[in-house]
């Protein structure tokens, strides 16, 4: 699992992380090896423990991302994380749910948004280049 998030909660992460592979070489953990995909609930509640959510932006394209965010983290930053791992610009995506863009220099909070909500991932049209 990769993490894509504020500054502040990334050592969280990787103790989270060194948690649950240590675990897993203790024997504690399972079958050990990498990382399942039922095994990443233990490190969701850890993580939504210490006031991280996360959010998923799906577009009509079939891309698919997940980021952990603050509730008081703005719109705008929530884009530029998803920016950053999809390597693309922030300044030209848009999200959206249920038909309402949300604007970028409100909170998370403001909107209501909770942990496990899937936002639509809208590109804005770029200008036509110039010959």
């Amino acid at each position: 699992e990769e993490y894509v998030g504020s500054e502040s909660s990334f050592e969280e992460f990787r103790q989270i992380r060194k948690d649950r592979r240590d675990s897993k070489v203790h024997g504690q953990g399972g079958l050990g090896g990498a990382a399942k995909p039922w095994e990443f609930g233990e490190c969701s509640s850890r993580m939504s423990k210490r006031g991280l959510i996360r959010l998923h932006a799906n577009d009509n394209l079939g891309v698919k991302t997940s980021v952990w965010v603050q509730p008081s983290d703005t719109i705008l930053k929530l884009k530029a994380l998803i920016g950053k791992k999809l390597k693309l610009d922030p300044t030209q995506l848009l999200l959206m749910k249920s038909d309402r863009v949300f604007k970028d220099q409100v909170s998370i909070a403001d909107y209501e948004i909770h942990d496990g909500l899937s936002l639509e991932l809208h590109y804005k049209k770029l200008p036509p280049l110039s010959t």
